[in-house]
């Protein structure tokens, strides 16, 4: 174990040799970095885009784990860029996924209650007062996926402002 990390911290100290051959060619995890979280961004608001069109339910739940691979991009390779502008980045993709993340959880409850519904006896009192008060929760569950919804044009448009785009690109297009 001791020589393993003492072999690891002399590769880590290792300068990269230049030649063709070396086993430390090849591109930089900077550049790696860059072209990935670029493009990753580029299809979220390509998408995000198409979705202010035509709002589906599938589409905004695809777009949520979009956002979230972006985040593990600019929290993983953080390092490697501004501490202050990618913090901004994340700040407004957290307030993206907060409303995708809202509308995701409010679809799921809804049809979790839709199954149980669908799975009981009605055939007793307490049964069909079950049914009602599912119904009454369904009814307000679909409120609030509607009202975040409607919200996800405006957080949407403010992450993939001309402001956010630009940094982007500052960032992470490739030099």
């Amino acid at each position: 174990y001791k020589q393993i990390l003492e072999g690891w911290g002399d590769f880590l100290r290792e300068a990269p040799k230049d030649s063709p051959g070396a086993p430390h060619t090849g591109p930089h995890v900077i550049d790696v970095a860059r072209k990935r979280i670029y493009k990753k961004y580029r299809r979220i608001v390509k998408d995000g885009n198409a979705i202010l069109e035509n709002t589906q339910d599938e589409l905004l739940h695809r777009l949520r784990i979009q956002c979230k691979e972006l985040r593990y991009l600019l929290e993983f390779f953080s390092s490697l860029f501004p501490p202050k502008k990618t913090s901004g980045l994340i700040d407004q993709l957290k307030k993206l996924q907060d409303n995708l993340g809202d509308f995701n959880d409010f679809c799921v409850q809804e049809e979790y209650l839709l199954k149980v519904a669908d799975e009981l006896a009605v055939t007793d009192l307490p049964g069909k007062k079950t049914l009602v008060a599912i119904g009454s929760l369904v009814g307000t569950l679909d409120r609030k996926r509607q009202a975040s919804k409607g919200k996800f044009s405006k957080i949407f448009q403010a992450f993939a402002s001309s402001e956010n785009s630009a940094t982007f690109r500052e960032l992470f297009s490739e030099k």
